[in-house]
């Protein structure tokens, strides 16, 4: 058999490719660079890279290839994913390949000579974690995973637990932060096996991994067996991935119907309706242990004022019974006005920069529920005759369809909004700005003279929308400098979408960014303006 791989020195690629050569087939190749994955192949010969990679149709006999594989990064209309889509020929994404051959190896479908290669290309390493050793509680939802996370960290801690926390922003292990350096919220098997082995963590007993939609479809969490399994919610994200909200809540759901122990038990959110009854129906056909959170705590839980909002009141008693559920010595009398009163809040969650004389917010809200949770909140705290300046964009190759939504929810809720680059990647900014545009009831007749325009401003009813599209981080640094500068006493001006993020993407190039940072160096100007 012959096999083609677009994005080959990808970590999941290559480990497919090496299955796939221990088998005794051809493999043949493309990638940016000749990474040391592809080197450990053997296959070198077999690999295009850079520039001569558009050329792989001619450089490579494609014509017999069996089996083509793509990275996920790989657009639907990159020439080498056109070129194979009409072959009649086996096409997988990584992701979705890994977790079918992990499925077969799991289920005895796989020859002697298949279960030899799939297990010594390293595709499932958390097989070798004992599961038992330690009380692990996985947190998935489509917002607050980062915040309930950190906030089940918190408490057992309080509580005297050793504990560790792997989540988006890093790994946690008994107050000790360490940057683990991926830009993925739940890391591949392999990079999550490594961290589950360090030394620091043999002495743990609580451990608690974020993971994803993503995640749970592409088998990185295969073989990893949880006490307790959080929801958060699921709502819509990840549909450029998945295509539909049944498929984005099928994925979550495995988290339940295949990742949990045999006496695990799951912690619902009940006041997300939507999932509620469909998760809730999922664990009693399959006579899985659940759970909702107490209305008394969530009435009754005190936390500090600038993050006591409902959806974080959801998130603390989501993570409290989380706590009550999983320790060894049953459930405590966790007292609910001190638990999380030093709670220091989560980097880029609902993090305030400045309270006087106007507020600034960095917040993750990236999607169209977070976004609408944040505003609503916001506007509730607003004094009167202030407004919310919302700073925020959309970002490019990810979910088309929540544009125009989120750029209703910002209109409903701000006076001003600020529209700028969040990570725009290889899409036309302007576009992006346009689908955004349409859900605050503007119409871009002149598209293309649009696209040819750094800036503009629009006023609708009485709300004054500014963009800012020049392809490049400047255009996010002058948005939220002009925020700020305009801010009167009592406004809040919020800055959503990159949160704790430290890097920005355009084309294919992360470029340094921080929205902290940025603030930071906007409030020395206005102090030396004045």
């Amino acid at each position: 058999m012959k096999v083609f791989i677009s994005g080959i020195g990808g970590q999941g690629a290559s480990l497919l490719a090496q299955y796939y050569i221990t088998l005794g087939n051809e493999v043949y190749g493309t990638d940016k660079t000749l990474n040391e994955r592809i080197k450990a192949l053997g296959i070198e010969n077999n690999i295009l890279t850079g520039d001569s990679a558009l050329e792989f149709s001619q450089k490579i006999d494609v014509s017999k290839i069996d089996l083509y594989i793509y990275s996920s990064a790989f657009r639907e209309d990159h020439p080498e994913r056109t070129y194979f889509k009409d072959k009649n020929i086996l096409i997988y994404e990584v992701g979705s390949l890994t977790d079918e051959l992990i499925k077969q190896y799991l289920s005895g479908k796989m020859t002697s000579d298949e279960k030899s290669a799939f297990l010594n290309s390293n595709l499932l390493p958390l097989a070798k974690i004992d599961w038992n050793k330690k009380k692990y509680i996985a947190v998935t939802g489509t917002d607050g995973k980062t915040t309930t996370v950190s906030l089940i960290y918190h408490i057992l801690k309080k509580l005297g637990k050793r504990t560790a926390a792997i989540s988006t922003l890093g790994m946690l292990t008994n107050g000790k932060f360490a940057d683990t350096g991926f830009h993925t919220t739940t890391p591949s098997s392999q990079e999550l096996y490594q961290l589950l082995s360090r030394d620091e963590l043999k002495d743990i007993d609580y451990v608690i991994v974020e993971t994803t939609s993503h995640s749970l479809a592409m088998g990185r969490l295969a073989m990893a067996f949880f006490d307790i399994a959080v929801v958060t919610n699921i709502t819509t994200e990840h549909l450029d991935y998945h295509k539909t909200w049944d498929n984005y809540f099928n994925s979550k759901a495995r988290l339940i119907t295949e990742r949990l122990k045999d006496k695990g038990q799951v912690i619902l959110n009940d006041m997300d309706k939507r999932s509620f009854v469909k998760l809730e129906s999922l664990c009693k056909n399959n006579n899985i242990r659940y759970k909702t959170f107490s209305k008394q705590v969530y009435n009754n839980i005190s936390l500090r004022e600038e993050f006591d909002t409902d959806y974080n009141r959801i998130n603390a008693s989501l993570a409290i019974e989380a706590v009550n559920s999983v320790i060894e010595d049953g459930p405590v009398s966790i007292p609910l006005n001190s638990i999380l009163s030093d709670f220091s809040g989560v980097k880029g969650r609902m993090e305030f920069l400045q309270k006087k004389p106007f507020s600034i917010i960095v917040d993750f809200a990236h999607t169209e529920n977070a976004l609408n949770e944040l505003l609503s909140s916001l506007t509730e705290k607003l004094r009167e005759n202030c407004n919310i300046r919302a700073v925020f964009g959309c970002a490019g190759m990810r979910d088309k369809s929540k544009r125009e939504n989120m750029g209703k929810i910002a209109f409903k809720f701000s006076k001003y909004i600020y529209l700028c680059p969040e990570d725009p990647r290889v899409e036309d900014l302007s576009l992006i700005n346009v689908e955004i545009l349409k859900g605050m009831g503007i119409e871009i007749q002149e598209i293309d003279k649009f696209k040819q325009i750094n800036y503009c401003e629009f006023l609708k009813e009485d709300r004054r929308i500014k963009i800012f599209q020049e392809f490049s981080v400047n255009s996010r640094y002058k948005a939220i400098e002009t925020a700020i500068f305009e801010a009167k006493e009592g406004d809040i001006v919020v800055i959503c979408g990159k949160g704790h993020e430290e890097t920005m993407c355009f084309n294919t190039t992360e470029y340094e960014w921080s929205d902290q940072t940025a603030v930071i160096s906007i409030l020395e100007k206005l102090k030396l303006a004045k």
